[in-house]
């Protein structure tokens, strides 16, 4: 940091202290997704007053009939155009038209595809109305252009832009939100609708921002080879991510009813509140690991032991207001999903440490770890599941939700180790150096390449 004396030249140079920009970056990044969950949280309160358990278990199913949808068929490419973006700026044209196209091109065949998927007689598409499903393959739809535009920003490092597009859309899905459940009988379909737009409105929105930047050149077969070997490899790992959040959901459906899957969907989308953390410190870690020279893995175990800290206190204080703040916020109607969030407080925990350390393998372009991390969990789930559900329903879902992200992250935090050659306690618990060695991180003075 620059000190300025009081003399002639410097009294002049006042204009010239700045924050430095990875301090910048995470005061935004931090800042947009303490808006972000705020807003979360809120529109979670408006889903279980205006819907009721049981149709917030038809919405649940909905949103994971699209998210996962959404993520096959975006192939992995999300991540991929922010890694390669970020470690080869220079292919930033071809890089932009290979997904635009690509975006385009997979939606209009996806959406046969999902037409025939939703009209396979299993339990699973009866738990919402086909006309809801059928919205839901256009939501899969808007997904993908907001992963991909999304991401397009994280590789340009521009996080003062993506955090407050980011911001307007949550309040612009919340208001829309609101605005169809209080004035229209659409139910399910007015929350579906609102996040459909809000996707297009942020996509358009990255298309006018970089529209001036990028001049649209055909890719080079090297570069598609990199996209695609690149996503090929982290396509696992992202629905495998996805499904460690629904697995259990998923599997419920089969065996429960919807107000029952209202109440574990509830209890998840407050725990998964424990993740935007680590989403944020990632936005920043995963630009500069791929454009470092060793992927800095000191750094990234000090970000995992801040996250681990900061969570851990944050939800204890969920765990301690539990019993007050969800009839308060959601109605009484979800007090089962009380002991439901006790339940699974530990798991979500540890796999919000976790995911700070996918960081460091997708950005030392090693995704396939990612891959094997999570496809674990997600086989732990259904091997459980299956066995737990008819014994002990949502309850017993939520044991097997905690025992497995507690065993597939002890297994990821092993790879870590090994590859990074860092003790187990390193990853969990802060001490008092950290402070210091992350702002000199976010100042850039530890970076192997200068910050722009």
């Amino acid at each position: 940091m620059r000190f300025f004396y009081f003399n002639k030249i410097h009294l002049a140079s006042i204009k010239e202290i700045t924050i430095p920009l990875g301090v910048k970056d995470l005061i935004v990044t931090l800042s947009s997704r303490g808006g972000s969950m705020l807003i979360g949280l809120a529109m979670q309160s408006v889903l279980a007053w205006t819907l009721g358990p049981e149709k917030r278990g038809e919405y649940a199913v909905c949103l994971i009939f699209s998210t996962f949808s959404a993520v096959v068929f975006t192939f992995g490419l999300d991540w991929a155009t922010s890694y390669y973006i970020a470690a080869t700026e220079k292919l930033f044209n071809q890089i932009i038209t290979a997904v635009f196209i690509y975006s385009f091109l997979i939606t209009i065949v996806m959406w046969p595809i999902l037409y025939y998927v939703i009209h396979i007689p299993i339990t699973f598409f009866n738990q919402a109305s086909i006309y809801s499903f059928y919205l839901s393959i256009i939501w899969a739809s808007s997904l993908i252009l907001l992963y991909i535009s999304t991401n397009i920003l994280r590789g340009l490092r521009d996080f003062s832009r993506l955090a407050t597009i980011t911001l307007i859309r949550f309040l612009y899905v919340l208001f829309i939100t609101l605005l169809l459940t209080s004035t229209t009988n659409l139910n399910v379909f007015a929350p579906i609708l609102a996040d459909i737009s809000g996707n297009f409105f942020f996509f358009i929105t990255i298309f006018i921002i970089i529209r001036r930047r990028w001049q649209p050149q055909l890719p080079s077969m090297g570069t598609l080879s990199n996209i695609f070997g690149y996503g090929s490899r982290m396509i696992l790992g992202s629905v495998s991510m996805l499904a460690n959040l629904r697995i259990a959901t998923i599997i419920l459906a089969f065996f429960v009813s919807k107000d029952e899957i209202g109440y574990f969907a509830l209890a998840m989308a407050i725990l998964t509140q424990l993740g935007s953390l680590a989403d944020a410190l990632n936005n920043i870690l995963l630009p500069r690991i791929a454009s470092s020279i060793d992927g800095r893995a000191d750094l990234v175990s000090q970000m995992a032991r801040f996250n681990s800290t900061v969570t851990l206190v944050i939800g204890a204080i969920i765990l301690f207001t539990a019993k007050w703040l969800i009839p308060l916020i959601f109605s009484d109607m979800f007090i089962p999903s009380i002991s439901l969030v006790i339940i699974l407080f530990p798991g979500m925990w540890l796999r919000s440490t976790v995911k700070i350390l996918f960081a460091f393998f997708n950005g030392i372009n090693r995704p396939q770890f990612v891959s094997l991390t999570t496809f674990l969990n997600i086989f732990l789930n259904i091997i459980l599941l299956i066995y737990s559900i008819p014994r002990w329903g949502i309850v017993g879902a939520a044991w097997v939700a905690t025992i497995a992200n507690i065993i597939s992250s002890i297994f990821a935090i092993i790879m870590y180790n090994i590859k990074s050659n860092t003790a187990l306690i390193n990853v969990l618990i802060v001490n008092y150096m950290d402070i210091t060695s992350l702002f000199k991180f976010f100042s850039g003075k530890y970076s192997s390449i200068s910050e722009k």
